[in-house]
Protein backbone atom coordinates (compact mmCIF):
# COMPACT_ATOMS: atom_id res chain seq x y z
CA UNK A 1 0.00 0.00 0.00
CA UNK A 2 1.36 3.35 -1.07
CA UNK A 3 1.81 6.34 0.98
CA UNK A 4 -0.56 9.52 1.66
CA UNK A 5 -1.59 12.03 3.64
CA UNK A 6 -3.79 11.97 6.42
CA UNK A 7 -6.20 14.56 7.57
CA UNK A 8 -5.66 15.06 10.85
CA UNK A 9 -8.08 18.03 11.86
CA UNK A 10 -11.08 15.80 11.43
CA UNK A 11 -10.81 14.51 14.90
CA UNK A 12 -12.21 18.56 14.76
CA UNK A 13 -14.90 17.76 12.88
CA UNK A 14 -18.35 17.79 14.61
CA UNK A 15 -19.48 15.61 11.95
CA UNK A 16 -16.81 13.02 12.80
CA UNK A 17 -17.16 13.46 16.14
CA UNK A 18 -21.16 12.53 16.40
CA UNK A 19 -20.02 9.11 14.07
CA UNK A 20 -20.92 5.96 16.13
CA UNK A 21 -17.17 4.61 16.99
CA UNK A 22 -17.50 1.11 14.32
CA UNK A 23 -18.28 4.14 11.59
CA UNK A 24 -15.39 6.25 12.65
CA UNK A 25 -12.90 2.99 12.14
CA UNK A 26 -14.55 1.96 9.21
CA UNK A 27 -14.26 5.76 7.76
CA UNK A 28 -10.47 5.55 8.69
CA UNK A 29 -10.43 2.10 6.95
CA UNK A 30 -11.43 2.64 3.88
CA UNK A 31 -9.15 6.15 2.93
CA UNK A 32 -6.40 3.95 4.19
CA UNK A 33 -7.35 0.93 2.27
CA UNK A 34 -8.96 2.54 -0.83
CA UNK A 35 -6.31 2.57 -4.63
CA UNK A 36 -4.69 5.32 -5.38
CA UNK A 37 -8.23 7.07 -7.11
CA UNK A 38 -9.95 6.88 -3.57
CA UNK A 39 -11.92 3.94 -4.76
CA UNK A 40 -12.92 1.37 -2.37
CA UNK A 41 -13.66 -1.79 -3.78
CA UNK A 42 -15.74 -3.23 -2.10
CA UNK A 43 -15.49 -6.31 1.05
CA UNK A 44 -17.46 -5.77 3.85
CA UNK A 45 -16.81 -9.05 5.26
CA UNK A 46 -12.95 -8.25 5.67
CA UNK A 47 -13.57 -4.30 7.27
CA UNK A 48 -15.74 -6.18 9.96
CA UNK A 49 -13.48 -8.69 11.02
CA UNK A 50 -10.86 -6.34 10.98
CA UNK A 51 -12.64 -3.37 12.70
CA UNK A 52 -14.89 -5.87 15.13
CA UNK A 53 -18.21 -4.97 14.21
CA UNK A 54 -20.48 -5.80 11.48
CA UNK A 55 -20.44 -2.47 8.65
CA UNK A 56 -24.00 -2.13 7.37
CA UNK A 57 -23.95 -0.45 3.85
CA UNK A 58 -26.84 1.31 4.05
CA UNK A 59 -26.38 3.28 7.21
CA UNK A 60 -22.48 3.62 6.42
CA UNK A 61 -23.80 5.79 3.25
CA UNK A 62 -26.24 7.33 5.37
CA UNK A 63 -23.78 8.78 8.31
CA UNK A 64 -21.35 9.24 6.05
CA UNK A 65 -23.41 11.50 3.94
CA UNK A 66 -24.55 13.63 6.48
CA UNK A 67 -24.59 17.27 6.32
CA UNK A 68 -22.66 16.59 2.73
CA UNK A 69 -21.77 14.27 -0.04
CA UNK A 70 -18.67 12.49 1.09
CA UNK A 71 -18.46 9.71 -0.76
CA UNK A 72 -20.57 8.10 -3.66
CA UNK A 73 -21.58 4.42 -4.05
CA UNK A 74 -20.91 3.01 -7.50
CA UNK A 75 -22.59 0.33 -9.52
CA UNK A 76 -20.71 -2.06 -8.51
CA UNK A 77 -21.16 -1.17 -4.98
CA UNK A 78 -17.77 0.16 -4.33
CA UNK A 79 -17.33 3.54 -2.68
CA UNK A 80 -15.90 6.55 -4.63
CA UNK A 81 -14.44 8.72 -1.52
CA UNK A 82 -14.99 12.15 -3.00
CA UNK A 83 -12.43 14.26 -1.48
CA UNK A 84 -10.26 12.22 -1.89
CA UNK A 85 -8.52 13.16 -5.19
CA UNK A 86 -8.44 17.10 -4.55
CA UNK A 87 -7.34 16.71 -1.02
CA UNK A 88 -4.33 13.88 -2.26
CA UNK A 89 -3.36 15.56 -5.40
CA UNK A 90 -4.79 18.85 -6.06
CA UNK A 91 -6.12 19.15 -9.84
CA UNK A 92 -5.14 16.16 -11.58
CA UNK A 93 -2.85 16.46 -14.70
CA UNK A 94 -2.33 13.50 -17.21
CA UNK A 95 1.59 14.64 -17.61
CA UNK A 96 2.27 14.50 -14.22
CA UNK A 97 4.00 11.39 -12.92
CA UNK A 98 2.44 10.97 -9.70
CA UNK A 99 -1.04 11.44 -11.05
CA UNK A 100 -0.41 9.23 -13.69
CA UNK A 101 -1.76 6.07 -11.76
CA UNK A 102 -4.87 7.49 -10.35
CA UNK A 103 -6.03 8.70 -13.82
CA UNK A 104 -5.28 5.13 -15.12
CA UNK A 105 -7.36 3.52 -12.26
CA UNK A 106 -10.00 6.04 -13.24
CA UNK A 107 -9.73 5.31 -16.76
CA UNK A 108 -9.71 1.20 -16.30
CA UNK A 109 -13.31 1.66 -14.52
CA UNK A 110 -14.50 3.97 -17.52
CA UNK A 111 -15.11 6.71 -14.55
CA UNK A 112 -12.37 9.87 -16.42
CA UNK A 113 -15.32 11.34 -17.97
CA UNK A 114 -18.69 10.03 -16.41
CA UNK A 115 -17.35 11.39 -12.88
CA UNK A 116 -15.53 14.83 -14.27
CA UNK A 117 -18.41 16.94 -13.38
CA UNK A 118 -19.22 14.95 -10.14
CA UNK A 119 -15.91 15.44 -8.81
CA UNK A 120 -16.60 18.95 -9.75
CA UNK A 121 -19.60 19.05 -7.64
CA UNK A 122 -17.81 17.18 -4.89
CA UNK A 123 -14.41 18.02 -4.36
CA UNK A 124 -14.25 21.56 -6.01
CA UNK A 125 -12.01 19.67 -8.45
CA UNK A 126 -11.79 19.05 -12.03
CA UNK A 127 -9.98 15.95 -13.74
CA UNK A 128 -7.40 17.32 -16.63
CA UNK A 129 -9.22 16.02 -19.17
CA UNK A 130 -12.05 17.32 -21.56
CA UNK A 131 -12.31 20.10 -19.24
CA UNK A 132 -13.72 22.54 -22.16
CA UNK A 133 -16.19 20.01 -22.79
CA UNK A 134 -17.26 20.05 -18.88
CA UNK A 135 -17.23 23.65 -19.08
CA UNK A 136 -19.65 24.15 -21.82
CA UNK A 137 -22.89 22.02 -19.94
CA UNK A 138 -24.85 23.88 -18.20
CA UNK A 139 -27.84 21.86 -17.13
CA UNK A 140 -27.19 18.42 -14.84
CA UNK A 141 -29.17 15.23 -16.05
CA UNK A 142 -30.90 13.71 -13.44
CA UNK A 143 -30.00 10.12 -14.89
CA UNK A 144 -26.11 11.12 -13.97
CA UNK A 145 -26.35 12.76 -11.26
CA UNK A 146 -29.19 11.87 -9.18
CA UNK A 147 -31.48 14.60 -7.70
CA UNK A 148 -31.71 17.94 -7.89
CA UNK A 149 -30.22 19.26 -4.73
CA UNK A 150 -26.94 17.80 -6.53
CA UNK A 151 -26.01 20.66 -8.57
CA UNK A 152 -22.78 21.60 -9.87
CA UNK A 153 -20.50 24.05 -8.08
CA UNK A 154 -20.24 26.77 -10.54
CA UNK A 155 -24.30 26.63 -10.59
CA UNK A 156 -24.55 28.14 -6.82
CA UNK A 157 -23.70 32.24 -6.86
CA UNK A 158 -21.23 31.68 -3.37
CA UNK A 159 -20.53 35.16 -3.48
CA UNK A 160 -24.47 36.44 -3.24
CA UNK A 161 -25.66 33.30 -1.29
CA UNK A 162 -22.78 34.13 1.91
CA UNK A 163 -23.69 37.83 1.54
CA UNK A 164 -27.22 36.99 2.03
CA UNK A 165 -26.64 35.01 5.11
CA UNK A 166 -23.79 37.49 6.21
CA UNK A 167 -26.51 40.34 6.51
CA UNK A 168 -28.97 38.36 8.77
CA UNK A 169 -26.18 37.29 11.18
CA UNK A 170 -26.47 39.27 14.30
CA UNK A 171 -22.73 39.26 15.63
CA UNK A 172 -20.50 39.74 12.45
CA UNK A 173 -17.38 38.63 14.25
CA UNK A 174 -14.31 37.49 12.74
CA UNK A 175 -12.78 37.87 8.83
CA UNK A 176 -15.39 37.84 6.51
CA UNK A 177 -12.99 37.45 3.20
CA UNK A 178 -12.02 33.52 5.45
CA UNK A 179 -15.05 32.97 6.41
CA UNK A 180 -16.00 33.59 2.73
CA UNK A 181 -13.28 30.77 1.33
CA UNK A 182 -14.63 28.57 4.14
CA UNK A 183 -18.33 29.00 3.09
CA UNK A 184 -16.51 27.71 -0.51
CA UNK A 185 -15.45 24.94 0.91
CA UNK A 186 -18.48 23.51 3.10
CA UNK A 187 -21.37 24.41 -0.03
CA UNK A 188 -21.06 22.26 -2.58
CA UNK A 189 -24.18 21.79 -3.39
CA UNK A 190 -28.01 23.03 -3.39
CA UNK A 191 -28.80 20.47 -0.47
CA UNK A 192 -26.00 22.28 1.20
CA UNK A 193 -27.14 25.32 1.10
CA UNK A 194 -30.47 24.76 1.96
CA UNK A 195 -29.13 23.36 5.10
CA UNK A 196 -26.67 26.33 6.41
CA UNK A 197 -29.94 28.35 5.26
CA UNK A 198 -31.97 26.36 7.35
CA UNK A 199 -29.52 26.43 9.96
CA UNK A 200 -29.20 30.06 10.33
CA UNK A 201 -33.10 30.50 10.83
CA UNK A 202 -32.85 28.02 13.52
CA UNK A 203 -30.11 29.80 15.26
CA UNK A 204 -31.82 33.48 14.58
CA UNK A 205 -35.17 32.56 16.29
CA UNK A 206 -33.87 29.98 19.09
CA UNK A 207 -31.36 33.50 20.15
CA UNK A 208 -34.20 36.37 19.34
CA UNK A 209 -34.50 37.30 22.75
CA UNK A 210 -30.83 36.99 23.59
CA UNK A 211 -28.42 39.54 24.31
CA UNK A 212 -25.60 40.49 21.74
CA UNK A 213 -22.75 39.24 23.67
CA UNK A 214 -24.05 36.02 24.44
CA UNK A 215 -24.68 35.09 20.36
CA UNK A 216 -21.72 33.37 18.97
CA UNK A 217 -19.09 34.63 16.81
CA UNK A 218 -19.52 34.77 13.04
CA UNK A 219 -16.16 33.21 12.80
CA UNK A 220 -17.19 30.36 15.16
CA UNK A 221 -20.79 29.86 13.43
CA UNK A 222 -19.87 29.72 10.24
CA UNK A 223 -17.01 27.72 10.31
CA UNK A 224 -18.70 24.83 11.77
CA UNK A 225 -21.29 25.27 14.34
CA UNK A 226 -23.89 25.48 11.52
CA UNK A 227 -23.53 22.26 11.18
CA UNK A 228 -25.37 21.70 14.97
CA UNK A 229 -28.51 24.20 13.91
CA UNK A 230 -30.09 22.45 11.00
CA UNK A 231 -31.78 19.66 13.21
CA UNK A 232 -33.19 22.13 15.87
CA UNK A 233 -36.72 21.82 17.18
CA UNK A 234 -38.56 23.44 19.82
CA UNK A 235 -40.26 21.50 22.65
CA UNK A 236 -43.88 21.28 23.52
CA UNK A 237 -43.11 23.50 26.43
CA UNK A 238 -41.89 26.24 24.42
CA UNK A 239 -38.10 25.30 25.09
CA UNK A 240 -35.95 25.31 21.92
CA UNK A 241 -33.43 22.62 21.85
CA UNK A 242 -30.77 21.39 19.77
CA UNK A 243 -30.26 17.91 18.36
CA UNK A 244 -28.12 16.17 20.88
CA UNK A 245 -24.27 15.07 20.44
CA UNK A 246 -24.58 11.27 18.60
CA UNK A 247 -28.79 11.37 18.01
CA UNK A 248 -29.59 10.25 14.71
CA UNK A 249 -30.91 13.08 12.52
CA UNK A 250 -34.09 12.79 9.85
CA UNK A 251 -33.77 10.18 8.12
CA UNK A 252 -33.60 11.18 3.96
CA UNK A 253 -32.51 8.12 2.77
CA UNK A 254 -34.86 5.34 1.41
CA UNK A 255 -32.56 3.90 -0.86
CA UNK A 256 -28.65 4.03 -1.16
CA UNK A 257 -27.73 6.23 -4.51
CA UNK A 258 -26.26 4.77 -7.09
CA UNK A 259 -24.15 5.97 -9.66
CA UNK A 260 -25.06 4.07 -12.85
CA UNK A 261 -13.23 40.91 16.46
CA UNK A 262 -15.36 44.73 16.20
CA UNK A 263 -18.55 43.22 15.63
CA UNK A 264 -18.20 44.61 12.16
CA UNK A 265 -15.53 43.99 10.27
CA UNK A 266 -14.83 44.82 7.12
CA UNK A 267 -14.92 42.45 3.96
Amino acid sequence: MSKRFTETEIWKDPWFRKLPCKYKMFWKYITEQCDEAGIWKPDFELASFYIGEEIDINEATKVFNEGKQRIIVLDNRGFLICDFISFQYGELKRDYNPHKKAITLLDKRNLSLNLQERLVQACGKLLNKDKDMVKDKKKVKDQDFGKSENLLVSEIDHKAEFDKLWSKYRRKKGDKKKLFEKFQQQIKTKQDLENITKALENYNYSKQNTALKYIAHGSTWFNEEWRDWIDYREEPEGQKKRASPGEPLQDKWSMVPVFGENEEVQA
